[in-house]
């Protein structure tokens, strides 16, 4: 049975205060009218237990029962060298026996000329592609002309007329031994009237590679400037660091790339 005017109600065994909600605290009034005392017509909902945890709140706290794991760092990976590196390693090797097989001839044709022995170095690197190819132990590129009583090899050469580069076959002079092919070269430049301004030039590369230009040794318009980039590259500090040869003072340029050592070419008039 219910009760009226006490503001309690009866539900089974539970007692609530009528003017209650099922928190227990009183249930707002309506705006500009007294809260409705009269009790409801059914009995309310009293949940006997709270609403169980969702599947994300489970989730939550598996998540931070959990240990941490503790990264552990990667290992250091191993120095790869890679195919350029490889190239280059190979090329200072050759350009390191090559120089070290002609140096004492180089050193002398150097003080015949009065010029830094990088500079005739550089020049042979060019010509030769640091020792890969010498017909005839020919280290300078040198055509046997009319007035060349020796022994002669035939072979291709690039020439480049009127600003186009042409390849032919001609005749260059064959010498029995590379120290030979040296000293021939310095009795051409210390003889010819053409390169009088290639003596003297000391440590100036530069001066040394630009009086070849215009001596007309080689058609190739760049000639100088290739000399001059593989004098003072990187290559030829490495290969002149265990031969006990002072390196070019300046830097212009790495001089170790493969294509440098590709333009060794026969561009000449000599």
């Amino acid at each position: 049975s219910q009760r009226f005017g006490t503001g309690v109600q009866h539900a089974g065994t539970a007692t609530v205060p009528a003017a209650l909600g099922t928190s227990g605290f009183p249930l707002p009034a309506s705006p500009g009218r007294a809260a409705n005392l009269n009790p409801p017509t059914q009995d309310p909902v009293v949940p006997a237990h709270p609403a169980a945890p969702t599947a994300a709140v489970d989730a939550a706290l598996q998540a931070m029962a959990a240990p941490n794991p503790v990264e552990t760092p990667p290992l250091p990976q191993p120095a790869r060298s890679g195919p350029e590196d490889a190239a280059d390693n190979a090329l200072a090797q050759r350009a390191r026996g090559f120089f070290a097989s002609i140096m004492p001839s180089v050193r002398a044709a150097a003080a015949r000329l009065q010029v830094t022995p990088v500079a005739i170095l550089a020049q042979a690197a060019l010509e030769t592609g640091w020792g890969n190819h010498a017909p005839g132990h020919n280290l300078f590129g040198i055509k046997a002309g009319g007035d060349w009583g020796g022994a002669r090899v035939s072979r291709l050469t690039h020439e480049v007329r009127d600003g186009v580069s042409t390849i032919s076959r001609a005749a260059f002079r064959a010498y029995d031994s590379a120290a030979e092919s040296v000293q021939n070269f310095a009795d051409l430049l210390a003889s010819s009237p053409r390169y009088q301004g290639v003596q003297g030039k000391g440590a100036d590369i530069a001066g040394y590679a630009e009086a070849l230009q215009r001596g007309g040794y080689a058609t190739d318009p760049h000639y100088a400037s290739k000399l001059l980039a593989i004098a003072h590259g990187d290559t030829m500090r490495e290969v002149l660091a265990g031969l006990d040869v002072a390196a070019a003072p300046t830097s212009s340029g790495n001089g170790s790339a493969a294509g440098i050592a590709a333009t060794a070419s026969s561009f000449s008039l000599r």
